[in-house]
């Protein structure tokens, strides 16, 4: 589904700039003065799952504490939420754009990272009989009140301008961010021996740091979208994009720019 959405995408975007590079339009020559502003974005469907493989390997189910168990799948991770960004921007009307923004990724409560998987085995309950159990082993985390936040640094390249009123382009960003909030972590150690006894261990939970699931201190945050913006009257341009943001897996956002002054 990815793949087709980034086919038409592209097949549209080669399409307009065709139209627009082959347009001779004098008006175009008008001089188009590089500008302060402000930007506003937001991405309704920030996501982190079993997609992104470049993302799991950075998430550490046990917070760092290699006493508790993982489970059979304890890369996995099952996070959604949203992203806001304010800043400072600069760029001219017609062409491209910087912004640098203030990050935060909100991580919906029970997002989680981390599995449980049910092991059954026989054990040995007295000299001639054995009985069968089943139990959860592995660590799973539950995010309440928890995100990302930090600065990102966004340029959207505009590869072309329609009519003076829609650009087709790249956005491209990095910035460095770090986990707030926490997390409830359980662990599951499966079947124990008391008193030479197999017995089901009961879950331990425990409050950790939404800091501690990552394997940095620090996040490097990434972007890579494919952009349609629109300019409108006033110096605003709204933009769209769809594409990747690290860590995390295609995304859609919409980015409002207002430029000071006048063209």
């Amino acid at each position: 589904m990815v793949k087709k959405i980034v086919g038409c995408f592209l097949g549209v975007s080669l399409i307009c700039s065709a139209t627009a590079f082959a347009q001779s339009d004098s008006k175009a020559k008008v001089k188009d003065k590089t500008r302060w502003g402000v930007s506003v974005g937001f991405g309704p469907n920030w996501v982190v799952d079993d997609r992104d493989k470049l993302g799991n390997l950075f998430f550490d189910p046990t917070g760092g504490n290699d006493d508790l168990p993982e489970g059979g799948d304890a890369g996995k991770v099952n996070i959604t939420g949203h992203e806001f960004r304010v800043g400072v921007a600069r760029g001219r009307e017609l062409g491209s754009e910087w912004a640098v923004s203030f990050l935060y990724r909100k991580i919906d409560d029970g997002s989680t990272v981390g599995t449980l998987e049910t092991n059954c085995n026989t054990y040995p309950t007295g000299p001639n009989t054995t009985t069968n159990i089943c139990a959860l082993e592995g660590t799973k985390s539950v995010y309440r009140g928890a995100g990302m936040m930090g600065l990102e640094v966004n340029k959207f390249f505009a590869l072309a301008t329609i009519k003076k009123h829609v650009q087709l382009g790249l956005n491209l960003g990095i910035g460095i961010a770090k986990f707030t909030g926490q997390a409830d972590q359980t662990s599951y150690q499966g079947v124990v021996f008391q008193n030479n006894k197999p017995v089901v261990a009961p879950p331990v939970t425990s409050v950790v740091d939404a800091a501690d699931l990552f394997a940095m201190s620090k996040v490097v945050t990434g972007k890579f979208a494919f952009a349609v913006a629109g300019i409108l009257p006033g110096s605003i341009k709204v933009r769209a994009d769809i594409g990747y943001a690290f860590p995390g897996i295609i995304m859609f956002g919409i980015t409002g720019t207002y430029l000071f002054g006048h063209r």
